[in-house]
This record gives structure tokens, sequence and C-alpha cells, in this order.
């Protein structure tokens, strides 16, 4: 019996060296305890250190593609995928507010997207090249065509 007040020790020390939040520490603890209660009270083997498991936390670097590859991308799409990834690029719109969008939410005179019900639920105005409302205006079909 005086091993699980070491075992449990050992892992609260361990794991406020790692810098865990304290709810994390319940949480370890506390799954610590179902385990040795679910192996009939065996306590599981202790040294004088416990190794914890966790992830190595990887640095994702963002993608970021030259102006050239982009230029590539966007010449190799055609019709509506083409302009939707115009619009992703050009705006820096979310791809839920470019497929809410409809025809009459392009202003073809100010050169201007209008989002309703972007992030915070606010209607918001992005500014869009004349070349992508241009085409827009020219073939509203195909815009509307995916809404």
């Amino acid at each position: 019996m005086t091993q699980k007040p070491k075992c449990m020790r050992l892992v609260r020390d361990r794991i406020r060296t790692m810098q865990y939040s304290y709810l994390t520490e319940k949480s370890y603890v506390y799954w610590i305890k179902n385990y040795i209660h679910f192996h009939q009270l065996k306590q599981p083997l202790v040294e004088n250190k416990i190794n914890t498991v966790r992830s190595n936390s990887h640095r994702n670097l963002p993608v970021v593609l030259s102006t050239a590859e982009v230029k590539r991308l966007l010449n190799s799409m055609r019709g509506l995928p083409q302009l939707i990834a115009k619009l992703l690029h050009v705006t820096g719109l979310r791809k839920t507010e470019i497929h809410r969008i409809r025809v009459k939410d392009i202003d073809f005179d100010r050169n201007l997207v209008i989002v309703k019900r972007g992030k915070g639920k606010k209607t918001d105005p992005y500014h869009c090249p004349m070349q992508i409302t241009k085409n827009c205006k020219i073939r509203p079909n195909l815009l509307s065509s995916f809404i």
C-alpha cells in the first residue's frame, strides 16, 4: 500500500515538471487510478522514474506558394473551380463564405464582394480585382451554378 502514494506522487511531480495544467494532472491521475482498479488493484511496475508519453509537438509551417506557382495553379483550372480559387486567393475569404456568395452580392461598380453572415455573423465588403468581377459580370450563370 505504500507504493500507491509513491506512484501517484511520481506521476504528479512529472506532470508538474512538464508544466501541464492542473486539470490535465487531475485527469491523468483519475485515469491511472481507473487503470489500477481495472487490474485488480495491482500497482503498475514503478521505478524511480516514470516515463510519460507525450506527442511530439510538430511545428507545422504554412505552405506558401510562390507567385509563379499560384499563377500556374490558377491558369490550370477552368470554369467555376477557377473562379472559386481566384476569389479565395484574392479576397482571403473562407470556403463557407465563398459558397454563400450570390450574384447580387457582387458590386460590379465598386469591385466589391459583399459577404453576408461571415465570421462573427457580420456583413463585410471585400475588395475584388476588376478582372474577377468582370468575369462574374460576363458569365453570371457560372457563379449562380454553384449557389
